[in-house]
């Protein structure tokens, strides 16, 4: 698959990776459109170096087709339509139960891509 990867110093390299098999409790999605959001503007102007590991993959926001399911998935099935949602939460830190779920305490990423689409 096809990734765009901030390098650091407001620099993208578009790499050619080799997609992961989802894991117990993960989805594959074959990825048909990526959207750029403010975050990923923040990232390659260089404001969040301190927070992200590079070769930072760009593009958490996506649509697309499920293509395999890790074990233990029961709640979707190969070639559904989906969209993602980018954020996790703890449910039990300040910001969760406040209401501002996505600011948690608890985060985690996702291998994606900027889709060829």
């Amino acid at each position: 698959m096809r990734a765009a990867c901030y390098a650091g110093d407001r620099t993208l390299n578009f790499v050619e990776r080799e997609p992961l098999a989802p894991a117990e409790g993960e989805v594959a999605i074959d990825v048909a459109y990526t959207g750029i959001c403010g975050t990923d503007l923040h990232i390659l102007h260089g404001a969040m170096d301190k927070r992200v590991t590079m070769p930072a993959v760009l593009g958490h926001e996506m649509a697309g087709t499920v293509s395999a399911l890790g074990a233990g998935v029961e709640s979707l099935v190969v070639g559904e339509h989906v969209t993602v949602m980018p954020l996790g939460n703890c449910g039990d830190c300040p910001a969760c139960r406040s209401g501002n779920t996505h600011i948690s305490g608890f985060g985690f990423g996702f291998d994606h891509d900027l889709a060829d689409a």
